[in-house]
């Protein structure tokens, strides 16, 4: 179920069913209702739903007092990922019977979790814990449970500044638009677009649709980005190209792509350089990559480190953010390094983002007390080059859906993320960062370096020395 991973598989479901099965239920004595849900029963061991459903809801109509019924009922829509009509059946359950089984305020403390109802979930957990013998449900991690749902309620009750605007239909299409990244001038924004492997076929089926690179450009006079157009060069294929960052120059990109031929993994990151105006061929970064899954990269500001989710072994959880210190080609000369237990937990870890502050870091995760699924935190670094604890960025920026992919511009007052908010897809949108999650702001400089006889202009690289 996302961010609570827990097991809890038909416990009051099998004993009602063996009850009903031997015409035993104690809350109805109709014999055509009993049938009813016997048939319902058969239907859902066969996985059939609809007829499954079908079923229950007739004896229900014969009973309406037919308890185990309404549970029938809410376990096949909990079964089937259904969670509003699951839990408004289990609440059906409960109004009936209130002492019927502990295990059903924690279902119900679960399930209005996952709704974003958090106040009614405190009532449920509190229910579970004043009610239930608590240790005999332990393995179903019931007191991470309690402190999830008091988390969400508290931000919920004291939600952060959060008005987020879209982008402009210069970027943001019909189709799914996300993983934003942008120079440190603001001027080039890369994004991934899922578009259809076949422009004629109008079919959105995961299996039609595909992941390409767009830029888009800032138009100076506007101010806003203008028409978006697929990545210049041969990064874009009929693969998937994914989660991308952009250098606080503009110059390297890098992105992940899957299956490609020569791979490492199953998706491997891979590297590439604007040179005289034209896009290098994406060159596979074989000395960071590993056999499992690498993805999400981000750069920090001086282009030196870099950030990445990755199921490599050797970590904390599914998924752990690493980082690995490469060179101006793209090379690392040490294994990358696990950020470690400040960040990573034993469940997932994904889409980091360095700040060019180099000491705050954005990431989203379903390992630390949240609103629901994949929420954003950040962390700073500190002067002993330790991370601190991470803070959740808040309510409504998170919610009980899915945050990822959150990024912040150098001066540190403005973020984008992708969000289905809007009245299409997914969508590019930014807003304001709440103060207490700022990083430190950072500037730039540019310029152009000239020969100084011929006055012919010059790739060259500086740096600032703190003199």
């Amino acid at each position: 179920m996302g961010k609570i991973k827990i097991i809890l598989a038909l416990i009051v479901l099998v004993f009602s069913v063996s009850c009903v099965a031997q015409n035993k239920s104690n809350y109805t004595k109709n014999k055509s209702a009993i049938k009813s849900f016997n048939r319902a029963v058969e239907y859902m061991e066969r996985g059939q739903k609809s007829l499954a459903i079908n079923e229950v809801n007739k004896a229900i109509n014969k009973d309406p007092g037919f308890l185990e019924a309404y549970l029938l009922k809410a376990e096949i829509h909990d079964f089937w990922g259904e969670t509003a009509e699951a839990f408004e059946n289990y609440a059906k359950v409960f109004e009936i019977d209130p002492a019927y089984d502990p295990a059903l305020s924690f279902k119900l403390a679960i399930n209005s979790y996952q709704l974003g109802k958090y106040t009614i979930a405190k009532e449920y957990i509190y229910a579970f814990y004043e009610t239930a013998d608590v240790a005999k449900y332990q393995r179903y991690d019931t007191d991470r449970l309690r402190r999830y749902i008091y988390f969400a309620d508290s931000a919920y009750q004291n939600p952060v500044n959060f008005e987020p605007i879209s982008v402009g239909d210069g970027v943001n299409t019909d189709f799914d638009e996300y993983w934003p990244s942008l120079s440190v001038d603001e001027n080039v924004l890369v994004f991934t677009r899922q578009i259809p492997l076949n422009p004629d076929n109008p079919s959105r089926s995961q299996e039609s649709m595909h992941e390409d690179l767009f830029v888009s450009f800032r138009n100076p006079e506007t101010g806003k980005y203008d028409n978006a157009i697929p990545m210049p060069g041969t990064v874009n294929t009929r693969l998937n190209e994914g989660a991308q960052c952009v250098s606080a120059d503009g110059k390297t990109v890098v992105i992940t792509a899957c299956n490609r031929p020569g791979g490492v993994g199953s998706c491997d990151l891979y590297i590439m350089f604007l040179r005289n105006g034209t896009w290098t061929e994406p060159q596979n970064l074989f000395t960071v990559n590993s056999a499992s899954w690498d993805s999400n990269p981000s750069l920090s500001a001086d282009g030196k480190t870099l950030y990445f989710s990755s199921g490599r072994s050797g970590g904390n959880g599914k998924t752990d953010i690493w980082m690995a210190k490469i060179d101006k080609d793209g090379i690392a000369s040490e294994p990358a390094v696990n950020l470690g237990g400040e960040i990573n937990t034993e469940y997932e870890e994904l889409s980091p983002f360095i700040h060019p502050d180099g000491k705050t870091l954005y990431f989203a995760s379903n390992g630390f007390p949240g609103m629901g699924d994949f929420d954003l935190y950040y962390s700073r670094l500190g002067d002993d080059g330790k991370w601190g604890t991470p803070v959740n960025v808040g309510y409504p920026i998170n919610t009980n859906g899915e945050e990822r992919s959150l990024i912040v511009n150098a001066k540190g007052d403005i973020a984008m993320f992708a969000s289905s908010g809007g009245q299409r897809d997914l969508d590019i949108y930014y807003f304001e960062i709440p103060e207490e999650v700022k990083p430190v702001t950072v500037t730039y400089v540019k310029g152009y370096v000239y020969d100084v006889k011929t006055n012919e202009r010059l790739e060259a690289s500086c740096e600032m020395l703190d003199i």
